[in-house]
């Protein structure tokens, strides 16, 4: 006989982590994953930052709604905080110049930003090459998250508060049987009359598995380096450092730098593996902008980010399918938006009022004609 829940969430990553936790105490929640611990491929592979950043209005709103979560005391962590203090310098070269100007201006209403140039940029980044970058625009609101914390504190939360989760746990089947969803997976059958896909690279195959129509899913990879700087040298106070054109990053990591060269290259969804081309990209790249002698490389990998043509997130019922729940293409947002989607899920699970007008713009609904 199967065990029967209120909601089943396929995939334990941070967006199905936080659904999942928020729902748990209102519903009888289960969480299936794949891999043999929660978070194991993209948000195990992702570098995230609390930034407001963002092209989309949807986004920044998004992003801005997951602040208080971000900031709060949460009681589990005991004293414990998500965000540590870090800044970011949006870097360009004087023939990038038009293009920083544009940035500036696009984001004075919303996030005004500082402009570095001369002897106060060089002051601010020490370690930037003499003649490569003519200004930059500084934000000393961005901020580290601990994305481990993060993982940490929705498993306390979700299990505190009944939910379960299901490890090494892949979903080989799943069928609607009066009115309820029958998932079989690796621990067994399941019922459940809501079924969330937050299986992230996967999620079409979830769908595919469940009658659903396709959202136009795609995946592209993300490569980032792990670097050791040469005789011990101490960088962790440094800001983000991204090129204004995204062709790079550089981001202290303790007493490492992880960078990358922002590539996105369209792949199947599958576990990604970084390009040999990609990782001498990024050297080169690095290596142009900065003055910082490096001692090696010290491992290389790659993640997913998968969009939908748009480029925003995915949350909302399947038209097609009754019980069936999209929460997917977060992209390389999906850290840093994942309490506010939380919250924009559950009340629609729960059919409670969406007090932040999100849900139309977000809903599938909008791909229908894609």
């Amino acid at each position: 006989m199967s065990e029967t829940f209120d909601v089943i969430v396929i995939g334990a990553g941070i967006v199905g982590m936080s659904v999942a936790s928020a729902l748990a105490g209102r519903a009888r929640v289960a969480v299936l994953e794949r891999e043999l611990r929660p978070g194991r491929q993209g948000t195990a592979r992702a570098v995230s930052l609390l930034r407001q950043l963002h092209r989309a209005p949807e986004l920044r709103q998004l992003a801005a709604d997951s602040v208080p979560f971000f900031t709060a005391e949460h009681e589990e962590l005991a004293g414990r905080t998500l965000t540590r203090p870090r800044g970011l310098l949006i870097l360009a070269r004087a023939d990038q110049e038009r293009l920083l100007d544009r940035i500036e201006a696009r984001l004075a209403g919303s996030h005004p930003l500082r402009r570095l140039e001369g002897r106060a940029l060089a002051e601010r980044l020490p370690v930037l090459r003499p003649g490569y970058a003519c200004a930059a625009l500084s934000d000393d609101r961005t901020q580290d998250l601990d994305v481990p914390l993060m993982m940490t504190l929705h498993q306390t939360r979700l299990e505190a508060r009944g939910g379960r989760l299901f490890c090494a746990a892949p979903v080989s089947a799943l069928e609607w049987q009066d009115g309820t969803w029958r998932v079989d997976s690796g621990v067994g059958a399941m019922r459940a009359p809501v079924l969330v896909n937050a299986a992230g690279a996967w999620a079409e195959r979830v769908a595919r598995m469940a009658g659903a129509r396709p959202i136009g899913l795609r995946c592209r990879r993300r490569t980032v380096l792990e670097l050791e700087p040469a005789g011990g040298r101490d960088l962790s106070e440094l800001p983000m450092m991204v090129d204004a054109d995204l062709h790079f990053y550089l981001k202290p990591e303790g007493d490492l730098l992880l960078a990358s060269p922002v590539d996105e290259t369209v792949v199947p969804g599958c576990a990604a593996e970084p390009d040999d081309l990609d990782v001498t990209l990024c050297l080169d790249r690095i290596a142009a902008c900065f003055d910082i002698e490096l001692a090696r490389v010290r491992r290389a990998w790659a993640g997913l980010r998968c969009y939908v043509a748009d480029g925003l997130p995915v949350c909302g019922w399947a038209e097609d399918r009754p019980g069936f729940f999209w929460m997917s293409g977060q992209g390389a947002t999906g850290i840093q938006t994942s309490p506010a989607l939380a919250e924009l899920a559950v009340s629609q699970i729960l059919g409670e009022a969406d007090d932040s007008g999100l849900a139309d713009r977000l809903s599938p609904r909008r791909l229908r004609h894609g």
